[in-house]
């Protein structure tokens, strides 16, 4: 995920529209607000602005995705565009954008609103407990007039694949001890260590699997 809020949305589109070149037409952005301060201190963003700024980058990144070589545009936040043309323009004649939702509510709203795809990253607990967010965002962006195929959905969360399934588990929590307290994925908060072993795979957001049908299956799910 692109966090939108600390680049330069013109600088965004240009990376990967080289990318989508390179790629052949298969790149898209998935841009987010951040559940973390650490970037906004690093580039100088000052997060009494957080929405403000996200809200504004967000509208010139969607300027920009829609006429990449005449964007007009103005804000509170960077300098002012008359007509400018942002190159490279992609091979896709729009490069797809999703909004990166952590599950607050308002950025949920605002996908919706938008009728942009959302993707929930989601990094720790059981998936069922977002269902509400889910039903909250169609039903927005049902109210604001968007087709049901515009309002697609997508998720993303940890995957780790050992040789063995016990293996993978001790391995994978080696590092989940570390995660600072206060994150959700923690031990203990987001993620207690029973709740891995006893919930299935299709209910937790990190997919610890064994052995090469684990890898086969993820690939499965993903590319069909």
């Amino acid at each position: 995920m692109s966090v939108l809020s600390t680049a330069d949305p013109v600088r965004l589109h240009q990376d990967f529209a080289s990318l989508d070149l390179i790629s052949d037409g298969r790149t898209e952005i998935i841009a987010g607000r951040s559940a973390f301060v650490e970037a906004f201190r690093l580039f100088g963003v000052d997060f009494e602005d957080y929405d403000d700024v996200f809200a504004e980058k967000l509208r010139l990144l969607l300027a920009i995705r829609e006429n990449p070589e005449h964007v007009t545009w103005r804000g509170r936040f960077r300098p002012a565009m008359d007509g400018l043309s942002v190159q490279p323009p992609p091979q896709q004649p729009q490069l797809p954008l999703c909004l990166g939702v952590s599950g607050n509510p308002s950025s949920v709203e605002r996908a919706g609103r938008l009728g942009l795809p959302m993707a929930l990253g989601l990094i720790g607990g059981d998936i069922r407990s977002v269902r509400p967010l889910v039903e909250h965002y169609r039903a927005v962006g049902t109210a604001a007039g968007h087709p049901a195929d515009r309002l697609r959905l997508g998720r993303s969360g940890h995957f780790y694949v050992g040789r063995t399934s016990q293996g993978a588990r001790d391995d994978v929590f080696v590092f989940i001890r570390a995660c600072p307290r206060g994150t959700r994925v923690a031990v203990g908060e987001g993620l207690p260590l029973h709740n891995l072993a006893a919930s299935t795979p299709a209910q937790r957001d990190i997919r610890v699997h064994g052995g090469r049908p684990a890898v086969s299956g993820a690939v499965h799910q993903r590319y069909g």
